[in-house]
């Protein structure tokens, strides 16, 4: 249902065009320390800026706030100066010029953990009042508004809090928590971890490989299913002196599949043609493979446009 002026009724974000957090509930954003969370954080922030406008790069997310209700993003890991370069990327990333009025953003770094949580409370009060309601509220890291992450009984309190929080401001609050080193499940810190991945709508998880380039997915999600196979995958880029979307896990995974087809192609042919017994040897030797292995190559390289077959009967490489 849309509605009356935009957008879909309790959606707030979405990734790659499904529904990621709506109204009343937690999102969960986890991943090894320097995986892109802080990255992702601010491209959030810049898609409610964008408001859907096409061209910015927002690594896959989408927002709509019409109504300009408050938009409150909390940093309590950043210096000042982190802090301030991460919004001032959100408003590049964005393409506007100066951060509009229902945009507030406070680093907390150097409160204590109960002035944090209570600071919480106390932004979403004043931005109900000042603008009419909470877009959303984005907490990085959340593992900071408590003193121990393994106490259950302060960590089932904390989410609770958020949770109903949420759901008095009819907003969502994405928070931002670390996995424990070495996890190969993705297990977040503590009872505080559990919790979360119990209470949230979503637990959106980032990964980072050795090449630098990092794939968001979730698997354990109520509305949407994005596998790490098929996630939005983003990197650092330079020039743009920003993190970049650089595609799907499954268009990179099939180009570097395509690539190396093509390699072991034209190791096998050596820029010549040849007929159907002559490329079965050549495959042959130049891969070291067995005559029926060999045979499968030709096969799947034909399948997949990467040799031709010509009148005459020989296989020619396909330039890429």
């Amino acid at each position: 249902m849309a509605g009356p002026e935009g957008g879909e009724k309790g959606v707030v974000f979405k990734i790659a065009g499904s529904v990621l957090c709506t109204e009343g509930n937690l999102t969960n954003i986890q991943a090894p320390p320097k995986a892109g969370k802080t990255a992702v954080m601010e491209s959030m922030i810049a898609a409610v800026l964008n408001g859907n406008r096409q061209g910015p790069d927002t690594l896959g997310f989408s927002a709509e706030n019409p109504k300009g209700h408050a938009l409150i993003h909390i940093d309590t890991e950043q210096s000042q100066y982190d802090h301030d370069a991460l919004i001032r990327r959100a408003m590049r990333r964005a393409k506007v010029d100066a951060p509009p009025p229902w945009l507030s953003s406070f680093a907390l770094v150097d409160l204590a953990v109960n002035d944090r949580r209570k600071a919480v409370s106390m932004l979403m009060e004043r931005s109900q009042r000042d603008h009419g309601g909470v877009f959303a509220v984005m907490i990085d890291g959340i593992g900071d508004l408590c003193f121990d992450p393994n106490d259950s009984a302060e960590a089932f309190d904390l989410v609770n809090h958020l949770h109903s929080l949420a759901v008095t401001h009819c907003t969502t609050v994405c928070t931002v928590l670390h996995e424990n080193p070495g996890s190969e499940t993705g297990k977040t810190r503590g009872h505080l971890g559990s919790q979360l991945e119990r209470k949230a709508e979503t637990n959106l998880r980032l990964a980072k490989d050795k090449d630098g380039v990092t794939v968001i997915w979730a698997e354990k999600a109520r509305h949407l299913y994005l596998p790490r196979d098929h996630g939005a995958c983003f990197a650092w880029n330079d020039q743009a002196q920003m993190h970049t979307s650089c595609g799907s896990a499954g268009e990179i995974k099939s180009a570097a599949t395509r690539g190396k087809m093509l390699g072991e192609a034209d190791a096998a042919l050596g820029g010549e043609s040849r007929n159907y017994s002559a490329l079965v040897a050549a495959i042959q030797d130049a891969l070291a493979l067995g005559e029926r292995s060999a045979k499968g190559r030709i096969k799947t390289w034909l399948a997949e446009g990467i040799i031709r077959k010509d009148a005459t009967g020989n296989f020619h490489l396909i330039d890429p």
